[in-house]
């Protein structure tokens, strides 16, 4: 049977996350969309006032072990995955990495940016086990689900 296809509230994997951007006065959504990797950058936002962006969806790990996480932006970013906060730079500037010990497969992922005009955007790392340093997390690495009714 094709993916996708099949019985009420079964979930499809597709590549990319779901991005989604909100207005920060109000938390109010104003639009939604899905990105291959959870990366921006400010002057292509149109969106007038105070935003943040919101990338959700599933980190296919290829192994099991210990995974840097890194994140790059001049603007406040929160890193989730598997639910744990890893980085929280809204709360606590100075910090960009974190370790945590990933099972082969999918993984929770989530990262929220809270970007400052002007800012030049955000880009967000990791090293596997065995790796030797920090690579931008290839696209193929991300799946959104979609809930299939």
């Amino acid at each position: 049977m094709p993916a996708g296809r099949g019985a009420a509230n079964t979930e499809s994997i597709y590549k990319g996350l779901k991005t989604e951007v909100f207005n920060r006065l109000n938390n109010e959504k104003i639009k939604e969309y899905y990105d291959m990797t959870p990366f921006f950058f400010w002057h292509k936002m149109p969106e007038p006032g105070p935003i943040f962006i919101k990338w959700s969806g599933k980190l296919n790990a290829p192994v099991s072990g210990r995974y840097t996480f890194a994140t790059f932006s001049k603007s406040p970013v929160e890193l989730y995955i598997e639910g744990r906060k890893l980085i929280d730079l809204y709360r606590q500037r100075g910090k960009n990495y974190a370790h945590i010990f990933l099972d082969k497969g999918l993984n929770d992922f989530e990262a929220v940016c809270y970007p400052a005009v002007g800012s030049p955007g955000i880009d967000i790392l990791w090293e596997p086990p065995a790796k030797a340093m920090l690579t931008i997390i290839p696209p193929e690495n991300f799946m959104k689900t979609n809930e299939v009714k």
